[in-house]
């Protein structure tokens, strides 16, 4: 590495010795001849675009009295011991320009310029994630990324699953506002600037059947006989004593649940009503098949829609997996303890199920809502490895994930402070993530 500092350096040197008489100021206008590497393995080619953060060599006359330089609007760092009359080595600047031009400007502290056509280099767009994964036509989507460019002369175009079209509300370099145009359909979202096309790992109102496990509309799964209800299982959501189903309606994408009521916190322990906030999504049948392909579980998310109604202090949404025969009631002695509840609560033996946990006041100052909106829940499933009280204790392998409960409990990096918590959850899916 010493000896790569030692050539580069000298390098340099014979580079000015080169193109350099005279290291006087120059009287006349600055010309560029050419643009090259200041790597010396490449130091004879010549370049017509260079990476943000690329240093470059500027070859030429007249450079000596050059005291700025621009790569189309965004101005260059420069080092007086690296301009001389006829070379300027300088680095791309990493800040994207408003204007691209595809110019380099020199300007002269004699009052004298010129421009070099010049490509700088910005990487393309990419998608990271929308606010929420469900909006109607007409509504605005905010979608998050990087370098969503969107120039006057070449403007950042959002095209939806049905070849619709977005109008463009607001944009950043990293988040974007588009009303979602009649006809979107569902599918993957695409973004191009004027750097390049980038397209959605997550689908736009996901509707993939082998995907989402429960929508509270049209899609249940497990597949249970049951036509008078959404859950099969112990627990149905909110306030289900005397067997009512706490479904809501009229929501992002029509039912969802609730999980609703008080959560005790008392030090790292939390008390709530099983009956208010928990939800099984049990296998009807011994041989019911997994909801996911675990063998790919690195490479999945759990995902759904959420709304938190008032503040959120405390507790956290718990999500275990489990097989048919610890999650399944309808041929287990129906002495015994059920598999799904022991593991569920950590409560007997050392092979607890692993869970998810969502609590997201933990990194919100101890506080969190989602100010009356409905937003997209991601939890990679390599984070489904917790037992109730943190230990790591898992992801499962294949022929555990054939059942599902959502419930509220403790937090595994503490569990907050006491609250009313109104919770709505809709689209539950476990989906790619890459």
């Amino acid at each position: 590495m010493k000896n790569l500092y030692i050539i580069f350096a000298l390098f340099v040197i014979a580079l000015f010795w080169a193109c350099s008489d005279d290291d006087s100021d120059s009287k006349g206008a600055p010309v560029v001849d050419y643009v090259r590497s200041c790597d010396p393995a490449e130091a004879e080619i010549h370049l017509t675009s260079a990476l943000l953060g690329n240093k470059i060599a500027i070859v030429g006359n007249n450079l000596g009295s050059v005291n700025k330089v621009y790569f189309n609007d965004v101005q260059a760092k420069l080092t007086p011991v690296f301009v001389t009359d006829n070379s300027i080595i300088v680095e791309v600047p990493t800040d994207l320009p408003t204007d691209k031009q595809d110019l380099i400007t020199l300007y002269s502290s004699n009052g004298t310029s010129c421009n070099y056509s010049f490509v700088t280099v910005v990487p393309g767009p990419t998608i990271k994630s929308m606010d929420c994964e469900f909006v109607a036509d007409g509504d605005i989507a905010y979608i998050n990324g990087t370098y969503l460019t969107n120039y006057e002369t070449d403007p950042l175009k959002v095209i939806f699953t049905g070849d619709a079209e977005g109008e463009v509300v607001e944009c950043t370099l990293e988040r974007v506002a588009v009303k979602v145009p009649a006809g979107a359909q569902p599918g993957p979202v695409t973004v191009t600037s004027a750097y390049g096309t980038a397209t959605s790992v997550f689908n736009f109102r996901d509707n993939r059947t082998e995907y989402v496990i429960m929508d509270f509309d049209n899609i249940r799964r497990p597949i249970a006989p049951l036509t008078d209800r959404w859950s099969n299982g112990w627990h149905r959501g909110e306030n289900d004593q005397n067997g009512g189903e706490r479904i809501g309606t009229n929501g992002i994408t029509g039912q969802y649940l609730i999980l609703k009521g008080n959560v005790n916190v008392d030090g790292d322990a939390v008390n709530v009503s099983e009956w208010d906030f928990c939800f099984d999504a049990w296998p009807f049948t011994s041989t019911a098949p997994d909801l996911l392909d675990a063998k790919n579980i690195n490479n999945l998310a759990l995902k759904f829609e959420a709304k938190v109604v008032g503040e959120w202090t405390g507790g956290a949404l718990q999500t275990i997996f489990t097989s048919v025969a610890n999650a399944s009631y309808s041929w287990v002695d129906p002495d015994a303890n059920h598999p799904n509840e022991l593991w569920k609560w950590d409560a007997w033996g050392a092979d607890p199920y692993p869970r998810t946990m969502w609590a997201p006041w933990a990194d919100n100052g101890g506080s969190y809502s989602t100010d009356g909106k409905w937003i997209t829940v991601t939890i990679p499933m390599s984070e489904c490895k917790y037992g109730m009280f943190g230990k790591v204790v898992g992801p499962k392998p294949a022929g555990n994930y054939a059942g599902m409960t959502l419930f509220v409990n403790r937090y595994h990096s503490g569990s907050g402070k006491s609250c009313y918590l109104q919770l709505y959850i809709d689209n539950i899916r476990v989906v790619p993530n890459k």
